[in-house]
């Protein structure tokens, strides 16, 4: 049985491995999925540089809380979790986001935990800037797709004929191919879909809900 064991060990880990070579997928990359993945989407995202401090007060005379540094195999802090600090994290593209709380020039105050909604003060340069939700979406979101979060309300998974819960609905979807956005208006973004069998739907949906819930992202990954 011992032996057995070893083998099967063996095996899974050849397994993983092999998955990973194939797919390039690291083990510290965040992608969200549901909407709780999110906890604090709170006004957009920052991308911080590998190396960056975060204080109390949008001061660095004020009382540091955390130093992060991350690299391509992921964070280098060893108590800090990938999935806790970014809401975007895939370091062998260089890509990696925080969502902010408040932003005043020169300064960004991110979610340093979407567990519990701790947050501190960053110093921003020209390579690493807020950028609003609008800006965010607009930018990966029309380059990559969009994807729906598993958790989304099925209330929420129709297309209307307008940006608003009280225009007309066009037609739901079976299983999204590809989802490409084109517009946003406030919460509704204008889509254009290849559903499955080939059918183009195209008309609006809801992407974050009144209480600034994310419902729908960019595709991140696919460079």
């Amino acid at each position: 049985m011992g032996y057995n064991n070893i083998i099967m060990k063996k095996i899974l880990t050849f397994l993983i491995l092999f998955f990973t070579i194939c797919t390039g997928i690291s083990f510290a990359d965040v992608i969200p999925r549901y909407s709780y993945n999110i906890k604090h989407p709170g006004i957009g995202a920052f991308n911080p540089p590998k190396e960056f401090t975060i204080y109390e007060k949008p001061n660095e005379n004020s009382n540091v809380i955390k130093t992060i540094k991350w690299d391509e195999n992921g964070l280098t802090n060893e108590k800090i979790k990938e999935n806790d600090l970014f809401i975007v994290f895939l370091p062998n593209k260089n890509i990696a986001y925080c969502s902010v709380d408040d932003e005043i020039d020169g300064w960004v105050k991110i979610f340093y935990s979407q567990a519990d909604g701790k947050s501190g003060w960053v110093k921003t340069t020209p390579h690493n800037r807020f950028v609003s939700w609008l800006g965010f979406y607009m930018s990966w979101g029309r380059k990559n797709g969009v994807y729906f979060f598993k958790d989304m309300p099925d209330i929420n998974k129709r297309i209307l004929s307008g940006p608003g819960a009280e225009n007309q609905k066009i037609s739901g979807y079976t299983y999204p191919k590809f989802v490409k956005l084109t517009l946003i208006r406030g919460n509704w973004m204008l889509i254009k879909m290849l559903d499955f069998g080939n059918e183009v739907r195209v008309g609006w949906m809801q992407w974050r809900d009144e209480n600034g819930k994310l419902m729908i992202f960019p595709i991140m990954n696919s460079l």
